[in-house]
């Protein structure tokens, strides 16, 4: 479990240090004060070795390095300025991670290379670097306590080179839930499920919101749908986002045993009677399999939903195992402010501005 993360120099975000996160994060603050760079700094550092992670990110934000000749792989750095470099630490377990992010300019020969064409960047995932005479790639410096290792992603002529260390296998895993994401890997994700006999306590949870769903199947054209109860079984794509949203999410979990969870505006979609739904199969499903959980969101319903559900759901042999972080900006400095649920449920029922 991450423990803690301190953030130098990236996207919006010059430096702010998160502390004694636990196992269910939410950030929460006003517009553009950092909250989704924070989950994807956290993201990053997760696949600390994938120097093709910021490039998926900016796609996320439709940042497309594939048409677009400009500047915007610059994006990813403080005030567009990658000569000053990114810096992200973390404490996961015992074990620290330090990442250093720069512009990349020759090319090194001492970590194995692979080669690929334009067609790899065309899925919905990756994203390809721009023409710039100024920077060609991404340098990726990392070291995993004392260890130290290399990796980089670059344009050389009409393709695209990634560089990782053959020394170093990543031990842990994330995954980010983000609409460009969500219809895209749940046929993967559910089908896994359907084999290992888990579907039926998803179906279970998709029937708090609508009692007539029976079950779920996976159809050859790899679309996902509903027994409804209806002459013909329907696509879930005509369910609504609700549904979509929330069967995401409980799937992703389901898949993620052991790893990390990162979910930007997770009230998307989402009734506000949904929500108590949704953090409470978070916390039942986080338990069970060992996730730890990082969101972000823009609803005081979210935040109320998020505070009386862990009530709810809490054991009494448990400690405060959740945390809502108010990231504020100050200065050239952001800072986040931790509430408990102790104190979140205090702030709630004077009626105090969180978002």
């Amino acid at each position: 479990m991450f423990k803690e993360i301190s953030i130098n120099r990236f996207r919006s975000i010059n430096k702010i240090d998160v502390l004694n996160l636990k196992n269910i994060n939410l950030f929460v603050g006003s517009n553009n004060c950092g909250k989704t760079s924070i989950l994807e700094a956290i993201f990053i550092i997760t696949g600390v070795s994938n120097p093709k992670i910021p490039l998926t990110l900016n796609q996320f934000r439709d940042i497309d390095y594939l048409f677009d000749k400009g500047k915007n792989h610059k994006l990813i750095f403080y005030k567009m300025d990658y000569e000053s470099g990114i810096e992200i630490k973390a404490k996961i377990r015992n074990e620290i991670r330090e990442l250093k992010i720069g512009p990349y300019y020759e090319k090194e020969n001492n970590e194995t290379t692979s080669t690929f064409d334009e067609n790899f960047f065309k899925n919905p995932y990756f994203d390809t670097l721009s023409d710039n005479k100024n920077i060609n790639g991404l340098d990726y410096n990392f070291k995993i306590d004392k260890k130290k290792y290399k990796a980089a992603i670059y344009r050389k002529g009409i393709l695209f080179e990634e560089k990782r260390p053959i020394n170093y296998r990543e031990t842990i895993i994330g995954t980010y839930v983000n609409p460009k994401s969500i219809l895209k890997l749940l046929p993967e994700k559910l089908n896994n499920l359907i084999i290992k006999k888990k579907i039926f306590g998803i179906i279970n949870i998709l029937k708090k919101i609508d009692k007539n769903i029976e079950n779920i199947s996976i159809g050859t054209d790899n679309l996902i749908y509903c027994d409804a109860g209806l002459s013909e079984l329907v696509p879930i794509n005509v369910m609504g986002d609700g549904i979509i949203r929330l069967l995401s999410i409980i799937v992703t979990i389901a898949n993620q045993r052991n790893g990390f969870i990162f979910i930007d505006e997770i009230e998307n979609g989402l009734h506000h009677k949904t929500l108590k739904i949704l953090w409470r199969t978070i916390f039942d499903m986080s338990r069970e399999y060992n996730v730890q959980i990082f969101a972000t969101t823009h609803s005081y319903e979210c935040i109320k939903a998020f505070q009386e559900s862990f009530l709810f759901n809490k054991h009494q042999e448990e400690k405060d195992d959740i945390s809502l972080y108010r990231i504020a900006k100050k200065e050239k400095e952001h800072k986040a402010y931790s509430f408990t649920n102790e104190e979140l449920e205090e702030l709630l029922i004077d009626n105090w501005e969180l978002r």
